[in-house]
């Protein structure tokens, strides 16, 4: 995704419009939800039963964008591993979206700490990736 941002894959006009495309993406969301007010998302799902993961470009209102990341090793089509790809985006929305955020704040990488704890306890989670990086 940084790749494409960059415009390292792909002509600028070519990555306008696959950006713009991926905008429009007409499957669940599932780092989507945890965005505030304004954000907009360019991502890409995916899930093949015992895993599900969610990569996106996401834009603040502000005009500041970052890069985030997970995916979930689960149960076979567990929807527990839905809810807690939404918290881990919320998380780091919440640390991202601050004003002024130095990048010398942000841990390494970003992955947030303050999520349910119900969900994580009930899920028999064999790996969790995340990541987030300021773009």
């Amino acid at each position: 995704m940084a790749r494409i941002n960059q415009g390292n894959l792909t002509s600028g006009r070519s990555r306008d419009r696959m950006l713009e495309i991926m905008e429009r993406t007409e499957t669940t969301p599932l780092l989507k939800p945890g965005l505030g007010e304004g954000a907009t998302i360019a991502y890409k799902t995916g899930n093949i039963g015992s895993m599900i993961a969610d990569v996106g470009l996401i834009s603040l209102p502000k005009g500041k964008r970052y890069i985030a990341a997970v995916m979930v090793n689960r149960p076979f089509n567990d929807d527990r591993a839905r809810e807690l790809i939404t918290q881990i985006s919320r998380a780091a929305y919440r640390i991202l979206a601050q004003p002024d955020v130095p990048p010398s704040s942000l841990p390494d990488p970003a992955i947030p700490t303050q999520m349910d704890p119900e969900i994580l306890k009930n899920l028999p989670i064999q790996s969790v990736e995340a990541t987030a990086k300021r773009g």
